[in-house]
């Protein structure tokens, strides 16, 4: 059953949905997904809040905030912005700090401003950030809970400092 919510809040769309949704080429405010989201060139101008699986091609993110899983190509993400599980990003930019709970995370090709790894739930007792491909984090790696590691290849670099976690190539 899919639900479908369009709200308008001080003068702006927000559209809140159920289940598995596709946007392609389009141009959303704000929308909030339970479930599994796919966006395919789609431009969001407020907030993303996601609680599931969110599968992004193309897109432009102005914040977003996913409870689940993220896989993002060839994105752009403008502000601060957080992922509570899973992260695979490729060919894509985190304008501001990108904040992240989960045991492992995987960047190729892409470009940070920052990058903080939040405590995470469960049994491992290492998080594991991997960069390759050339991945830039121009700022600071900082682990929050556990002891932190992170794989890199030689193309790849960090310019700031790892706070709570170690560089390995």
């Amino acid at each position: 059953m899919t639900v479908l919510v369009f709200l308008n809040v001080y003068g702006l769309n927000a559209v809140v949905q159920d289940g598995n949704q596709i946007y392609g080429n389009e141009t959303m405010t704000e929308l909030e997904i339970h479930g599994t989201v796919l966006l395919n060139g789609t431009k969001v101008t407020k907030r993303l809040l996601v609680y599931g699986k969110l599968e992004a091609h193309d897109a432009e993110i102005e914040k977003m905030e996913i409870y689940g899983e993220a896989v993002l190509d060839h994105c752009l993400v403008q502000k601060k912005s957080t992922v509570h599980g899973k992260l695979r990003a490729t060919d894509s930019t985190f304008a501001k700090e990108l904040s992240v709970a989960a045991h492992r995370i995987a960047l190729n090709a892409c470009t940070l401003h920052g990058l903080r790894i939040l405590k995470s739930k469960g049994r491992a007792a290492l998080q594991i950030v991997e960069l390759k491909e050339g991945t830039v984090v121009d700022g600071p790696v900082i682990f929050e809970g556990r002891k932190g590691e992170i794989t890199m290849d030689r193309e790849s670099e960090i310019t700031g400092k790892v706070i709570g976690g170690k560089p390995r190539v």
